[in-house]
Parts: structure tokens; C-alpha cells; sequence
């Protein structure tokens, strides 16, 4: 579609792919128990997962957004290490693939540290604001989803890059 005018503003397909057993947005120091002798324990590539708008997609791009489909709980929990992002906001929808919202899971999300540490529990379409600076994660999910329920984890910065290291 990046053949006309406004044809490189949208995307059909991810930009690019994690490696197996890689989250498509977040470095390996973000997430927990993942050892190079772990990684093929973990789950596949999932189709429509990747990384599909940041710096690469086109000129000038000025957001990063990621799309991970999740059909399984990872094998270790926490999967997500608490962390901060220092200058940059983000957002991240838990998006259910079913029409009655229920993401076959049970999700829990910190944000904050210390005395304003908070856990949030949810398990139907969510969508967290966090901005530059606080603090979220570890964040887990129940396992094993229920059967035929999976949801997409879409992750947006306002910035056009990630760093993967």
C-alpha cells in the first residue's frame, strides 16, 4: 500500500517479528526466567504478532505499536519484571478476540512502587494508561486461559523506537 500518497500510514502486516519466545515489546531484561536454554520451551510465533509501526515502517513514523496474540500463558510468571519507562508514556489494551470481551485469562498488573504500589485484577478488554516515569509490572497471567479464548496485547509509545537490547 506505500505506493500512493498515504498508503505508508497503513499497515497490513508487521514491520518486524520476535524471536521465538520473545515478547514483541520489551527487552530481555524486562522479562523473567527467559534463559537462551529456556527459549524454545516457550511458545511459537503466533501470526499477526509483531511490531507494526516504529522508526522502520516509514520516514517520519513518530509511534511505536506492537501486537502480540495471546493464546497461552507464558510458562513463567511473572513474565513481565517491574520497570519504568522514564520519558515516554505508554499504552497498553488488553483486547479480547471474543465478542463478550473475556480474555480467557485472569490478568494482574502493578504500577507504582513502595507504599503507592498498586495491584490491578481484571480479565475482559482493559486498557492502561501509564505515564512517563511510573513504575508497572511484574504482571502475570492465570494459566491455563480457557479453552478457545485468546486476546491481542497491544502496546503503544510515543516515541518511533523500542529498544529490543
Amino acid at each position: 500500500m506505500s505506493d500512493t500518497k498515504y498508503g505508508k500510514y497503513i499497515r497490513t502486516g508487521p514491520v518486524t517479528v520476535p524471536p521465538r519466545g520473545k515478547l514483541a515489546f520489551h527487552s530481555e531484561s524486562f522479562n523473567a526466567g527467559i534463559g537462551e536454554g529456556e527459549r524454545e520451551d516457550r511458545p511459537a510465533r503466533v501470526p499477526g504478532s509483531g511490531v507494526y509501526l516504529n522508526a522502520d515502517a516509514y520516514d517520519g513514523c513518530p509511534y511505536y505499536v506492537s501486537i502480540q496474540r495471546t493464546p497461552e500463558a507464558p510458562p513463567n510468571q511473572p513474565f513481565l519484571l517491574k520497570h519504568a519507562h522514564e520519558d515516554v508514556d505508554e499504552v497498553v489494551m488488553f483486547v479480547a478476540a471474543s465478542p463478550d470481551a473475556d480474555l480467557g485469562t485472569t490478568v494482574t498488573f502493578m504500577m507504582g512502587e513502595g507504599e503507592e504500589e498498586e495491584e490491578h485484577i481484571f480479565s475482559e478488554t482493559t486498557v492502561i494508561h501509564i505515564p512517563a516515569g511510573v513504575t508497572h509490572g511484574p504482571m502475570f497471567y492465570s494459566s491455563p486461559f480457557k479453552e478457545g479464548k485468546q486476546f491481542y496485547l497491544i502496546v503503544w509509545l510515543n516515541q518511533p523506537d523500542y529498544p529490543m537490547e
